[in-house]
């Protein structure tokens, strides 16, 4: 999904994340911005689903994302009409940039912070173990998470850890504050949680749980490893000394992070 150019497709996307997914006090600023941004990535999607259909009025369409998607579209699929498509690509697209930056940002502070942990992963790298190379960028988020607690709304009476000694029951229309970094210092979760270690086999909470898992979280396990290991491949990556090395933010989402190499 190309956007008019990178500046405003950036802007768009940010406004969007910021209100739907951080806006936790409903500043109204925050909301403006967003519903205008909604409002114009809408008008700007709707005319490049509409020239690409145009465009291959009756033959394949190309093997992309958005392509495969108007395929599907006709009497086999009812339900999947324009809309539906639009609606699908924007909540990746706005849900897939922001959270990605900064949990590569934030996994590679963490790295930098750790000189022989990052030539490990840097050895990774360079073998080209993107396997290994997730294992470090996903223990190295846990120690700094892009999305460190989650908020969520009770509408219901309802009992967490049903039949075990931690047992809570939560009154209707409570906000429940999930720690979703302090979660992974669980001991019970996470042996020995101050210690940085790879050989970790649980579920970390980067993306969510359960039914409210990421939707790209599949995608985040192929372009995050890919990104990180791309700065780790770079001889000598160091952060530049004091203040201009560490991680800039413009409101919640990091802005830059200056690094040197040889």
């Amino acid at each position: 999904m190309p956007g008019p150019d990178e500046a405003t497709m950036m802007r768009w996307l940010r406004d969007i994340f910021y209100d739907v997914f951080l806006n936790l006090t409903n500043n109204a600023a925050v909301r403006s911005a967003a519903l205008r941004s909604g409002t114009e990535l809408r008008a700007h999607m709707n005319v490049v689903i509409a020239k690409r259909k145009n465009e291959t009025p009756s033959g394949t369409p190309p093997d992309d994302v958005l392509g495969r998607l108007l395929g599907l579209e006709g009497e086999a699929n009812p339900w999947l009409d324009d809309d539906t498509v639009r609606r699908n690509l924007s909540g990746l697209i706005v849900g897939a940039v922001e959270t990605t930056s900064k949990l590569v940002t934030l996994a590679l502070q963490e790295l930098l912070r750790r000189p022989a942990v990052l030539q490990a992963a840097r050895a990774a790298a360079l073998e080209g173990d993107i396997e290994k190379v997730r294992r470090y960028a996903y223990e190295a988020g846990r120690f700094n998470p892009q999305t460190p607690m989650v908020f969520r709304f009770c509408p219901a009476e309802k009992e967490l850890a049903a039949g075990t000694a931690r047992a809570r029951r939560i009154p209707a229309g409570t906000t429940m504050v999930l720690g979703t970094l302090s979660a992974m210092f669980d001991p019970e979760g996470f042996v020995s949680p101050g210690e940085f270690r790879i050989d970790r086999e649980v579920e970390y909470l980067h993306f969510g749980f359960g039914m409210h898992r990421c939707f790209g979280y599949l995608i985040n396990g192929v372009q995050i490893p890919e990104l990180v290991a791309a700065f780790l491949r770079l001889p000598g990556l160091r952060r530049v000394p004091g203040r201009a090395g560490c991680v800039k933010y413009e409101g919640p989402f990091p802005e830059g992070m200056l690094v040197e190499f040889d």
